[in-house]
C-alpha cells in the first residue's frame, strides 16, 4: 500500500516531479527518497523477520540495501516518464522482496547473523 502511494503521488505531480529531477542532483533524489522509503522497507523486514533469529545490524544492513535498490529504482521508473503501470512495478517489486528478502533472512537465521 506504501508503495503505491509512492507511485501515485509521483504520477499525480509528473511535472513537478521532473522539475525537481532537474534541479537536484542524482544523490539529493537517493537521500530523499531513501528518507521516505526507509521505514516502510524496515517495516517488511520485521514483518519477514518473525520467528527467525536475525542480529540488529544485519536487519539494518539489509533494510539499507533493499532501501537503496528501490530509491534507485524510482529514480528509473521516473527518467522513463513512468511508463510502466503502478500495479505492474508493484508486483515486480513484491515479487523480488518477498523471495529474495524473506530468502536472505532465512538464510540469516541459519548462519546466526
Amino acid at each position: 500500500d506504501s508503495i503505491l502511494f509512492c507511485l501515485e503521488s509521483i504520477k499525480a505531480n509528473s511535472y513537478i516531479v521532473k522539475c525537481v529531477l532537474d534541479s537536484f542532483s542524482h544523490y539529493q533524489l537517493i537521500h530523499f527518497f531513501h528518507d521516505s522509503i526507509y521505514s516502510t522497507v524496515k517495516s517488511i523486514v520485521c514483518e519477514l523477520s518473525e520467528g527467525l533469529t536475525v542480529s540488529n545490524e544485519y536487519s539494518d544492513f539489509i533494510t539499507g540495501f533493499y532501501t537503496h535498490a528501490f530509491a534507485n529504482l524510482l529514480l528509473d521508473w521516473i527518467n522513463r516518464d513512468m511508463k510502466e503501470d503502478n500495479e505492474t512495478v508493484i508486483i515486480y517489486v513484491r515479487t523480488m522482496m518477498q523471495g529474495t528478502l524473506k530468502a536472505a533472512l532465512e538464510r540469516a537465521d541459519q548462519l546466526r547473523i
